[in-house]
């Protein structure tokens, strides 16, 4: 599993769903870090990255890439295993349909 979500050119709700999915798999996967490609543009999908982000429970911390790494078109994210009941709620809840990332969002927006 590759650690890279690229949203670059993408309207934000297809977005979001590549976004809520992608980074589900890639932290089931066991990475630490990921790495968010949204582009520079006017800004709309880097602002609902980290919206979404500020809401997901195993999202340790995230920032804006550094020049060597895409600068402001990239966001670089930590993924928090520290609680060890994290991945077991989370999967449990998943397969119950009880868990959905983006509705999530989406009700707080």
């Amino acid at each position: 599993m590759n650690n890279i979500i690229n949203i670059r050119k993408m309207r934000l709700p297809e977005a979001l769903l590549k976004l809520e999915r992608e980074l589900d798999e890639i932290y089931l996967s066991g990475h630490k870090k990921v790495i968010i490609i949204h582009g520079k543009g006017k800004g709309k999908l880097k602002e609902m990255v980290h919206n979404f982000l500020n809401k997901q429970f195993y999202v340790k911390d995230f920032r804006v890439g550094e020049f060597y790494e895409g600068g402001d078109g990239v966001t670089i994210v930590n993924l928090d295993y520290s609680i060890e009941d994290n991945k077991n709620y989370f999967l449990e809840n998943l397969k119950k349909g009880q868990i959905s990332s983006s509705k999530i969002f989406l009700k707080k927006i």
